[in-house]
């Protein structure tokens, strides 16, 4: 099953929620459906997890996030569900769009 933001997670606090996915995630049952969000620093990438504010970097967009999913997945791990609780954003939207200038 996967999970994803504000779709399938149901109601309830950002504190319910993020039990819910730590019991999830240390059950190895489940996978979490994230948002990556990368940018050209210099000669390299960094990438974002926007949803836990979880940021890696690598020399190409792939490594870049094999490094993010990695210290996503090492973050999940280790922090206890008051901060996942504290991190956690609700729904994430990445969009472009149109900006005029003179």
């Amino acid at each position: 099953m996967t999970t994803r933001w504000g779709s399938r997670c149901g109601g309830g606090s950002l504190f319910s929620l993020a039990l819910r996915l730590l019991a999830h995630y240390v059950s190895g049952m489940h996978k979490l459906s994230l948002t990556a969000v990368l940018e050209r620093e210099g000669s390299g990438f960094v990438s974002l997890c926007p949803e836990i504010d979880v940021a890696s970097q690598g020399d190409t967009v792939e490594e870049a996030l094999a490094n993010l999913r990695e210290a996503v997945e090492l973050f999940l791990e280790e922090a206890d569900a008051s901060e996942i609780a504290q991190r956690l954003k609700g729904e994430i939207f990445v969009t472009r769009f149109e900006a005029a200038y003179a």
